[in-house]
């Protein structure tokens, strides 16, 4: 049911809040609960400004500050004349907040990213080897089908790395490695990509997650670990990053 739909008869969806100095972070604190929770679903209208203002306890202002803060992190679709929607964050959203935070001050340094996605990807695809049924094998040898026909290096690692990634999560049965993964490959893609130019790179990790399917079926969890260890090693010394390579400035 929509959101103005469930406004229009008595029963109210927000709780009045205690007057304090902080109200405005307080209405965006419940707000963003509620989106993450999902009971502001995705695409749904957002009452009127006056109704949430009644519901709340607060001021049209305090409302309208809440909603332009909302806005501004894309938690809300904010349209002259159209009223406002509910938006769940993309994962591009919330790679560039992450980004921001990890390189605040310093700058992000994608060698640690790297590493981080490298002792991930490590323990998930151990997993993986431990957890996977015959439907999660035949689902990531279909996607290296795809991409082994696919000659652009973008695609390959914008679409196919991130779709095998989630996969091998979702193989491992802890879809929010899966998540936190994709996070990881979408800081490092432009420059992945930048290094894969010549698909010399892109040929080699492609056969190397084939190798990756073998300790994979035959349940070898500490092989799995190990070859997906060793793949993303050869990746990342790949890499068009020095030490000094930062991003973020």
């Amino acid at each position: 049911m929509d959101l103005e739909q469930q406004t229009d008869g008595p029963a109210d969806v927000f709780q009045a809040l205690e007057r304090e100095s902080t109200l405005t972070s307080r209405v965006i604190i419940q707000m963003e609960a509620m989106i993450g929770d999902g009971r502001l679903r995705d695409g749904s209208r957002l009452p009127a400004e006056r109704d949430l203002a009644r519901q709340f306890g607060v001021s049209r202002t305090v409302i309208r500050e809440a909603v332009a803060a909302l806005g501004a992190k894309e938690l809300l679709q904010v349209e002259a004349g159209s009223g406002t929607t509910i938006r769940r964050p993309s994962l591009g959203a919330v790679s560039r907040c992450l980004g921001l935070h990890l390189g605040a001050g310093a700058g992000l340094d994608l060698h640690k990213v790297a590493e981080a996605r490298r002792l991930l990807l490590s323990d998930t695809a151990g997993l993986a080897a431990e957890r996977h049924s015959d439907e999660d094998l035949e689902r990531l040898a279909g996607i290296l089908k795809e991409a082994e026909s696919e000659r652009s290096v973008a695609v390959i690692f914008a679409r196919w790395t991130v779709s095998f990634h989630t996969n091998l999560a979702r193989a491992a049965g802890n879809d929010v490695l899966g998540t936190t993964i994709a996070l990881y490959d979408d800081l490092l893609s432009a420059d992945t990509v930048k290094a894969c130019e010549n698909m010399t790179v892109v040929d080699r990790w492609l056969r190397n997650l084939q190798l990756i399917m073998k300790p994979l079926k035959k349940g070898d969890a500490k092989s799995s670990r190990q070859s997906m260890r060793d793949m993303l090693i050869e990746v990342e010394d790949a890499l068009v990053l020095t030490p000094a390579r930062r991003v973020g400035r």
